[in-house]
């Protein structure tokens, strides 16, 4: 009787984990399967690279306000919405090629949708982990731990599951098989009833208007020091990381025609973020925040180099897999922070924040990549970007504010944030 008390109990967590690793895994495959399509299709690096500046661009005005959403009406419905929507996106691309009617401006048209849908539902299984924790009772510091590392498996599995698919059965069955998982997605966060509450303190904000509660979510995080730098080096490393992920990479192995090699290091950088993400929650209570933070930067930095030189495939491997481990706690420590530093109504804008900024910087970088690919090839560009990538980290680790991640939060950060729907 108690085993099955304690089956239920955790269903909020098991079901929440589930959508989120569906979620990583079909992301997993059409990071793979895109990149690969528009090179198919057009030749042009720098198409892909434009075709990302164009498609973030709405996804910048869409997750601020999804961020009061979450907060008015809970992630559940949010999370559940994004899955139909990016479903719907990722089953046009087999339907278009099916018809023959699959073109340059259609390409376009589904990243855009795909940049915009994808975010939202992102933030909102982030949000879910809170509400999601507490009914199951387990600690939120091991879902955080979890629910990263569980995304990053989904995108260790995506990469060479997409990578196999299209060698194997075509671009149409993998954008199928992308579109089922988050058809899954949806299904499974739609029973995820903990956290389709709004949070406590979020109904004041109903009557405000939407630049309000905007302003309250940003205001509360730029006022948390330590909280601001985190979330600032964190999506400058990701603007430089990810065109290496789905521009440089992908050109390279396609060059050599290694398509299964181009799987094998994306996911040895995806599984190493796996191990990474699940250590968390041991290591937060053994070395702190601090001491977390300090050695991701320093090992992403020292396996940025090797990987820069674009060797040969096991050493690739090898240095993404450091790369990933060493940067696999960030996430949850971010997370962490929001919901230890930020008031439980306000959590929803801040996260969408954070990943307003996460999404817009990357594509601005994509896009020069592409170009710099076209005119001066990958070896030159890899280069640039590592050593640019291995210079921040390591400049990170003289930011003193960052040294106080441990440090209670600052009244002024919390200012306001109350009054935002009496106002």
């Amino acid at each position: 009787m108690a085993t099955a008390s304690r089956r239920q109990s955790l269903a909020p967590v098991v079901l929440l984990e589930t959508a989120n690793i569906l979620s990583g895994i079909g992301n997993g495959i059409v990071v793979i399967a895109i990149p690969l399509l528009v090179l198919r299709e057009t030749g042009s690096a720098a198409l892909y690279g434009l075709i990302g500046v164009i498609a973030v661009l709405p996804s910048l005005i869409a997750l601020p306000l999804v961020g009061a959403m979450i907060d008015r009406y809970g992630p559940r419905w949010n999370s559940v919405a994004s899955d139909v929507a990016s479903a719907t996106s990722v089953l046009m691309i087999p339907v278009l090629l099916a018809v023959d009617a699959l073109s340059v401006p259609a390409i376009i048209v589904l990243a855009v949708l795909g940049a915009v849908i994808d975010p939202v539902g992102f933030t909102a299984r982030k949000a879910a982990i809170e509400p999601a924790a507490r009914a199951s009772g387990v600690p939120v510091d091991k879902v955080n731990g979890i629910h990263d590392a569980l995304f990053g498996l989904g995108w260790a599995a995506g990469p060479p599951l997409g990578a196999l698919l299209v060698a194997g059965l075509g671009t149409g069955a993998t954008f199928l098989t992308a579109g089922v998982l988050a058809v899954g997605a949806a299904i499974s966060m739609a029973f995820v009833r903990a956290a389709g509450v709004r949070a406590v303190g979020a109904a004041v904000a109903v009557g405000t208007s939407r630049l309000t509660e905007l302003a309250a979510g940003l205001r509360a995080l730029w006022n948390d020091r330590p909280l601001r730098a985190l979330t600032i080096v964190n999506a400058i490393l990701a603007a430089l990381y990810f065109p290496a992920e789905v521009v440089v990479l992908p050109v390279h192995f396609e060059n050599i025609g290694d398509t299964v090699g181009l799987g094998i290091v994306l996911s040895a950088m995806a599984g190493g973020y796996v191990a990474g993400a699940f250590a968390y929650g041991w290591l937060v209570a053994r070395i702190g925040r601090v001491r977390i933070f300090q050695i991701a930067l320093v090992g992403t930095a020292v396996a940025a180099i090797p990987l820069a030189f674009l060797p040969a495939v096991p050493l690739m491997a090898v240095a993404g897999a450091v790369l990933g481990a060493s940067w696999g706690p960030v996430s949850p420590l971010v997370a962490s922070l929001v919901q230890t530093r930020m008031p439980a109504a306000v959590q929803g804008r801040v996260f969408a924040v954070e990943m307003t900024l996460f999404t817009a910087l990357p594509p601005v970088v994509i896009l020069a990549t592409g170009l710099g690919v076209d005119t001066w090839g990958v070896d030159v560009v890899y280069l640039v970007l590592g050593a640019c990538f291995a210079l921040t980290a390591l400049l990170a680790l003289a930011v003193p504010v960052l040294r106080h991640l441990d440090a209670p939060v600052a009244k002024e950060a919390l200012d306001g944030v109350g009054q935002a729907g009496s106002e």
